[in-house]
Parts: C-alpha cells; structure tokens; sequence
C-alpha cells in the first residue's frame, strides 16, 4: 500500500514538474524597455486629423507628459534626448482601437504578444470590449509597470449577458436584482465600462444602466436581440447590432444577425438610426475589418498568403477555423460581399449624418490581427467614404470623448506622451503609415530598429518547433473536445 502511494506521489510530482516546465518555456522572452527620458522632437508637423495641424513645431516630453510644445525656432539650453533626427517628421496622436480582445491566459504568452502588436503598428490605446478569467487587469497592470511593451488598456472585465448565454465565458445575469451587484464587482475588479450582450433583457438592461450612471461608467456593447435600439440607450453601439428589425428574434440564435438582415436594411431604417445616435449622442464602433476578415472562412487561400498572418502563431488558423467556419458556409462569398459592401455603406451614411464612428477591430475573431487589423480598419473606412484624415480621426480624436483619459488622441501641452512619427502625412494617404519611424507610448520611445529587434526574438520564440507543438497539441485537445 505505501509503496503504491509512494509510486502515484512520484508520478503526480513529475507530471506537476514537467506541467511547470512546459508552461515556463513557453513564456515569452524578457524584452528591456527604453527607459522614460527628456525627449525633444525638433521641428516637426502636428497634426490632430480633424483637428489641428500646426507646421515648425517642437515637442518637448516629461514624465510621460507633453511638457512643452513650442515653435521650432524657439531656443532651449537644457540637454534634451533626441535618439534620432526627426526634424520635418509628421506628428500625430497614437492610435486607439475601440474595440479589440486579448487572449486568455491558457494561450500561454500570446497577451503579452498581442500587446506587443498593437504597439509596434502604433496602437498606443485599447479597448478590450470583454475577457476570459481576470487575466486582463494583470496585463494591463504589467504594461502599466513598464514589465512588458504594450498599449493602455481600458477594459470592461467580463461580458454581461442572459441566458442562454453567446459565450461560455459571458457573466450570466437573468434578474434586474442581480445587475447592481455585477456592476459592483466589476467596477471594484478595475472595469472602465459596462458591455453588454445579446440575451440581455429589458429589465435587466435597464438596471444595469442605472447602476453604472451612479458609478459613472458607461454602458456600451450589442443592442441585445429582444430591445429596440430606439430604447436600448447604449453609449456606444458595436458592429451596427440593432441596426436590423428581427421578424423572429429566435431565429437569430446566437448570431448579431443574419448576413440578409443587413442586407435588407433600407433607407428609411437607417434615417431613423441616425436621427436617434443624433438625439442620444450614441456613437458606433462597425469593425468593418472584422467583417472583411471572416471572408476568409470560406475564401482561405487570399488570407493565408497574407505575411501578417504570420506575426500569430499558427494554431490560430486551426481555432478560428473550428470554432468560426460553420456560419460563413452557408450563401458563400457572394452574399458576404453583399453584406460587408451593405455595412460599409452604413458606415458612409452616418459619418456624412455626423454620427460618430469610431475605428475598432475585434481582435481574436478570425484573421484579425492585432495593430495590423487597425490599418486595414482605417482602409475600409476610406471605403466606406471617409477621407483617410476622418478615418485617422477615427482612431484618435473622435474616440477622445469616450474615454476616461479624454487628453488621449490628442497633443497638447499636459496630455499623454503617446505619438506617432511619420516621414509622411498620412492623412493625405493611408499608405504613409508604412513610413513610421518611430512610437512614443507612456514617455517611451520605440525606434523602428528597437521594434524590430523585439519582433526577431517574439518570432523566434512563437514560431519555435516547441511553442508550435504544444499549442498545436492544446489546440487539438480543445478542437476534440469542441466536436463532442
């Protein structure tokens, strides 16, 4: 009997030692941050799209602060940090992703990778519109702290939904007597916002909101299936859910909707949207990039080819395609690229109404690459109608107002040091954001040669045979358990 104890102690303790192990290989390598110094740019353009544009400036930066902005010629006798020559460099305001999503902490490493993206593509701010577990307070805390490279986060914690829930991980809330205490403990947890889903009901919503206006947070996320948008009030619609009129709302199940319902919306709906967005201040977040991205579930070869795809380690392909594909089989690409064509027109009519649309991605959903996706979002605006300056401003000024930190997307003495460099305007043409050279988040300078140094070693650890085998192996585990 001792000796067969003995033996299942021995195996446990190795099995709970090789678990250790694994998981401690497969973290991340530790990247050295540039440290927080005086950082003088010289004679540079500023420019806030929609806003300002101010030539022959100088930007002088304190302790994650804008201290001073002056014109170039003014004369400075301190010894001010300049790493590089940024002198007739175009200067404009981080961007902000309003709607992005961080991997859980069972996808070893990937958060601390995901942060990194956004950044090294100039994705100074997120908003995580939901997460797994808790593990996002504890990433946002490690940025905070200077630990890792990545963009602030504001978060909303988990998702509130009803029952039956969209998502295994959403907080489940049937009865207006219990959303007092939800909002609660996510507020004290560290949530900037409420977001809400699509099983929601009205009863439930409406006391959600009541608690959050006494904390001051907004509540913002899916128009849930069963309220009207008239009547829903959220601060900030997501992917124009809403925007359709269900005959049977059972018949939605678990989808935002139905490819047709966008498709069917007429003129006259969408002038009853902007008139209500107008009357309530109520912005929208399309993640029209999403939408194109998925496109992917039923054309692969166009998206795989892509070597942004590649800044993700490979198991990626094999989740979305397992949990993803099964919607975007049906109608094929034709009645895709009627509705992504349908959601960018949408998108035309309320920025032309002067409804405020905000530039968002929804990371995690397939093909979505985080700091990247935001590029092509901005693209697909452009499409949609705007000019590449409203899109930028899409990404930065516009989504000032929504946020608890309202200096960002700006550039202004006192506000946050988060900038981008340019060599060109890209507010003339999206494709001079390939002509960054340098980012500037929380006071800290990141060159490109520092970025890609950082990406070398990321590469090389993500794109490892071991890291590929083991989340391969999970993945498996998972896809196995998924078909049961």
């Amino acid at each position: 009997m001792k000796r067969a104890l003995l033996i299942t102690f021995s195996i446990l303790s190795v099995l709970i030692l090789v678990g250790w192990v694994t998981v401690f290989l497969l973290r991340p390598p530790v990247l050295v941050l540039p440290e927080k110094v005086e950082i003088f740019l010289k004679d540079v353009t500023i420019i806030v799209p929609g806003q300002t544009r101010l030539a022959g400036q100088s930007i002088l930066i304190r302790d994650s602060r804008i201290d001073q902005i002056i014109p170039a010629d003014t004369s400075l006798t301190a010894n001010h940090f300049s790493k590089n020559n940024y002198r007739g460099a175009f200067v404009l305001p981080g961007l902000i992703d309003m709607h992005g999503h961080f991997p859980p902490d069972i996808a070893v490493g990937n958060p601390e990778l995901f942060a990194f993206l956004f950044l090294m593509h100039g994705v100074t701010t997120v908003r995580d519109m939901g997460s797994a577990g808790e593990g996002i307070f504890e990433l946002r805390k490690k940025i905070q702290n200077g630990d890792i490279p990545g963009p602030r986060i504001f978060s909303s914690g988990a998702i509130i939904d009803g029952n039956p829930a969209v998502f295994p991980t959403n907080l489940v809330i049937e009865h207006k007597e219990d959303a007092v205490e939800a909002v609660r403990k996510l507020a004290e947890k560290g949530a900037d916002f409420v977001k809400v889903y699509n099983s929601i009901l009205p009863e439930v919503l409406a006391a959600i909101q009541e608690e959050a206006a006494r904390r001051s947070i907004p509540v913002i996320g899916h128009v849930p299936v069963a309220i009207p948008f008239e009547t829903a009030n959220l601060a900030d619609v997501q992917h124009f859910t809403g925007v359709p009129v269900f005959d049977d709302p059972e018949a939605v199940q678990f989808l935002d909707y139905r490819f047709e319902d966008i498709i069917g919306v007429d003129s006259l709906r969408i002038q009853e949207i902007i008139r209500v967005s107008l009357e309530k201040d109520i912005a929208h977040t399309p993640t029209l990039i999403n939408q194109v991205s998925r496109r992917q579930m039923v054309d692969p070869g166009n998206h795989k080819s892509r070597s942004t795809v590649k800044l993700l380690p490979s198991f990626w392909q094999t989740a979305w395609h397992f949990i993803w594909k099964a919607p975007y089989e049906t109608g094929g690409g034709e009645i895709h690229h009627q509705f992504t064509e349908k959601m960018k027109w949408i998108a035309g009519q309320f920025h032309q109404s002067g409804v405020s649309i905000h530039a968002g991605t929804d990371t995690m959903m397939p093909y979505v690459i985080p700091g990247e996706s935001l590029h092509g979002e901005l693209q697909q605006l452009v499409e949609a109608g705007l000019t590449p300056e409203a899109a930028l401003a899409a990404a930065t000024s516009v989504p000032r107002a929504f946020l608890s930190d309202n200096d960002l997307g700006n550039i202004s003495e006192g506000a946050p040091a988060d900038l981008l460099i340019f060599r060109e305007d890209p507010t003339k043409n999206l494709a001079a954001l390939s002509t960054m050279e340098a980012v500037i988040a929380d006071g800290r300078l990141y060159s490109k040669d520092e970025f890609q140094a950082y990406h070398s070693r990321y590469q090389a650890h993500f794109h490892s045979a071991f890291y590929e085998n083991i989340m391969g192996f999970i993945v498996g585990l998972a896809k196995y358990g998924f078909a049961k």
